[in-house]
């Protein structure tokens, strides 16, 4: 900024090259004002929570029943049955509200099973990860205590971290996929 605005190059610096770099300037600066307090360096420091959680709970396999989609097409069903009467069997709407009933049934399943293995597959990875973690934690412990180059404690340090925020990574997303199977198989605050 500077450079142009002091003209030193080979080209004498424009006005709307100095507007551009003064307008790039502030909104950088006003991007790394507003983002900075989100990013703690610190956070690889805290230790992992593990979302040690049993996800072949008896809960997940009465979620379709309890799907609200599910449970607004046995509402119609219900009330189709009510309107007809005696004739329920024959009519046309319960038939119709029978066949949307099965396919509410169908893709709430789909949904409940993708979404438990999506859990599922996050919860390998973290507990894979905080192996890795933990093996990183004890490889820098023996380095230390034999005297290691402080180079290569850095690697290790390095590695460490980059692990842990991986780790977060993956216990974020476990935590979206139980958030997300709660809402579909229970009331909230029911699931804990």
């Amino acid at each position: 900024m500077s450079e142009l605005e002091g003209g030193k190059g080979r080209e004498q610096a424009t006005p709307a090259q100095l507007a551009h770099s003064r307008l790039m300037l502030i909104q950088t600066t006003s991007f790394l004002d507003a983002f900075a307090p989100l990013v703690a360096e610190e956070d690889a420091d805290t230790p992992l929570t593990m979302l040690d959680m049993n996800l072949d709970n008896a809960r997940f396999s009465l979620g379709v029943p309890l799907h609200p989609n599910v449970l607004r097409a046995r509402h119609t069903l219900n009330y189709a049955q009510w309107q007809a009467g005696e004739q329920a069997n024959q009519a046309p709407a319960v038939a119709d509200a029978r066949r949307i009933l099965a396919q509410a049934e169908a893709e709430a399943g789909a949904q409940l099973h993708a979404t438990l293995d999506a859990a599922r597959t996050h919860q390998t990875a973290l507990r894979q990860l905080a192996q890795t973690v933990e093996a990183l934690e004890t490889r820098a412990v023996h380095l230390k205590s034999n005297g290691g180059d402080p180079l290569s404690l850095a690697r290790v340090r390095f590695e460490w971290r980059q692990a842990r925020a991986s780790a977060r990574i993956q216990s974020h997303r476990m935590e979206e996929a139980i958030r997300l199977l709660e809402a579909l198989v229970s009331e909230p605050g029911d699931f804990r």
